[in-house]
Order: C-alpha cells, then structure tokens, then sequence
C-alpha cells in the first residue's frame, strides 16, 4: 500500500482500526493485563496523599481509589460464590504508612520488600495485598489459584516483580489497571485519570 494510500486509510479508519486493517494485532484490544504493566497515577494528586473522597471503603480494613473499588467488590464477592475467601488485608497506604511499612522491612534486611514511600501502588490506592480466610495467600492456595485464573477479568494484574521466581516474591500484591494503566511497551491503554 503506498504512503498516500496508507496515510489516506489512517484518516479514514483511525490509527487503531488501520493496525488492525492490517492484521497487526491492536494495543486497543490487548487485555490491560501483563507482568510488566503498571497502573496509571492521579493526575493532580499525590501518591500517599490521596483525599478520603476519592477512596472507597471495601471492607473496614480496605480502602481503595474509588474507581478501583466496585472492580475489587465484584472480585472479592465472586471469588466467595466459587468457594474462596479472599480479604484485602492492606489496601490504599497513605504516605506515613509507606514509611512505616518501608522501616519495617528495612529493619529485617529486606528493604526490597516494601517500595521507597511515595512511589508504592498503595498510595494510589490502586493495589491490595490479599490474604484468604485462616491462612496468608501464598502461592498454591486456592486464592491465588483463583486470582491468577480470573483477577485479570475485574483489571487486576500480578506485576512481574512479584511472581514466585523474584527476590520479593509478593503472591499476595495485586495492581489494578482496570482504567488504563501503562502496558509494557509503553503504551497506554484506556483513558488515563
């Protein structure tokens, strides 16, 4: 197709449908979901310092941005119904609480373990860290099981970092990228808030 044409079918089409015109698969319709993907922050808003309006009460121990939220409870109340109880056990972590988490970790030797404060998911109230009914999530349990399998249907993704081959193996963090979110090569997918 010569630069004419093609330029031509780009103002037509738009640039997402020519990609796929051309068989070439489109970012638009890949699942926000990936090991190297990240959420998106708040535009105008600080990480650890986000307002009470714009968190969600999941539970009385779980908070997330409130775009986040109806995503977690639909999760949460479905992973129930097939027999798994999984608990958000640490949600939005306001700035102070990132420091706290932070010197904890660091006073273990493992500093890896808890992000440098102000650059945590957490603080975008964006990630939750999951435990199930009477036990922690760990790999192989039943709600890790579960969130592998179907957490990506409610925007939820298991970054890279903390898959089981990783120094700071987290099976129990997970990012929601159910508004956007970065996708690995780069781009964005969904509008960014």
């Amino acid at each position: 197709m010569s630069s004419a044409r093609t330029r031509a079918r780009v103002r037509r089409l738009g640039g997402v449908a020519l990609v796929a015109a051309l068989g070439i698969v489109a970012v638009a319709c890949m699942p926000p979901i990936h090991p190297d993907n990240k959420p998106s922050k708040l535009v105008g808003l600080t990480n650890g310092q986000i307002p009470t309006s714009q968190l969600v009460a999941v539970s009385s121990s779980c908070s997330v941005y409130y775009k986040a939220g109806r995503s977690l409870q639909a999760l949460l109340a479905d992973a129930k119904k097939d027999g798994v109880t999984l608990l958000g056990r640490s949600c939005y972590r306001d700035y102070a609480g990132q420091v706290a988490a932070r010197q904890y970790w660091c006073s273990l030797g493992q500093c890896y373990m808890a992000a440098v404060p102000g650059t945590s998911m957490h603080g975008w109230g964006k990630a939750v860290d999951f435990g199930e009914a009477g036990r922690d999530l760990d790999f192989g349990t039943p709600g890790y099981a579960w969130l592998e399998a179907n957490a990506w249907r409610y925007g939820w993704n298991h970054p890279g970092w903390a898959a089981e081959d990783q120094v700071g193996a987290e099976p129990w963090h997970w990012e929601w990228v159910g508004d956007g979110g970065t996708m690995y090569p780069g781009t964005t997918i969904g509008p960014q808030t």
